[in-house]
């Protein structure tokens, strides 16, 4: 692509791999300059498509749209809450692993075992061992995982 080449709405969800009406929401809600505008069309820039490239990088992980308007805003004085807002997806994430974890570890046992009982002392070590696997899951994670399966139920 030349420098200083225009592009049409299409084109730009084209290139960053959404759809018109998603670069019209995240100009609505302030993510996207609002682009000039040629005889009543929408141009953008080639940067303008990075940005929403972006965007969607940031959706993907699970970031909601004040969270993403925190994320793109570059004014030093929200640094710390950024820096916040990112520990807390962080969290929640590790939260949601250690959850999936769980419970791939538990289907996988219940997948291949004989007993009748999944109270049986033989499931819990293996669900216990295919918690440490590290084929399933990153030592980070497993300690989470397992204190789960120890928590006392309210």
């Amino acid at each position: 692509m030349r420098v200083g080449h225009v592009l049409r709405i299409g084109e730009l969800a084209e290139l960053a791999g959404c759809t018109p009406s998603a670069v019209r929401y995240y100009e609505r809600e302030g993510l996207l300059p609002a682009p000039e505008r040629v005889g009543g069309q929408r141009r953008y820039s080639p940067e303008d498509a990075d940005r929403v490239r972006l965007i969607l990088v940031l959706r993907s992980v699970g970031l909601g749209i004040r969270d993403l308007g925190l994320a793109l805003d570059r004014s030093a004085e929200l640094a710390p809450e950024r820096r916040k807002a990112a520990r807390a997806r962080a969290s929640e994430l590790r939260a949601q692993i250690a959850r999936t974890t769980l419970a791939l570890a538990v289907l996988d046992h219940a997948g291949t075992c004989s007993s009748p009982d999944i109270d049986d002392a033989t499931c819990a070590r293996d669900i216990e061992r295919r918690l440490r696997d590290p084929m399933l899951t990153e030592p980070t994670t497993a300690p989470a995982a397992q204190d789960l399966i120890r928590a006392p139920r309210s």
